[in-house]
């Protein structure tokens, strides 16, 4: 998971013109929870997010609610977190000449 609850993070990720839209992630969505009138029983990794987004439903096409994956998500947080740079790269080192 990118984001955990109460994050705000950017959609990097769009086929409908969210991209770059910031959202505050509220919470994960859970089966069998009712969004803006529609029923969802296969959440997997999914935000409840406080901006209508637009999805595609196998049943009912092209929507819009309150939820975007994690996957379509990047956080942003306030604090020193470790940069992402440092999973492919190591720390740098001081060199003394």
């Amino acid at each position: 998971m990118n984001c955990k609850p109460g994050d705000l993070a950017i959609v990097v990720a769009s086929d409908f013109g969210d991209l770059g839209r910031i959202v505050r992630c509220e919470r994960r969505l859970c089966a069998g929870d009712v969004l803006d009138g529609i029923q969802f029983h296969k959440p997997g990794e999914t935000w409840v997010v406080d901006q209508l987004m637009t999805y595609i439903s196998n049943q009912l096409g092209v929507r819009k609610a309150h939820i975007a994956p994690d996957e379509s998500l990047r956080p942003i947080r306030d604090n020193d977190g470790e940069d992402e740079t440092l999973q492919w790269e190591p720390v740098p080192v001081k060199e003394i000449a």
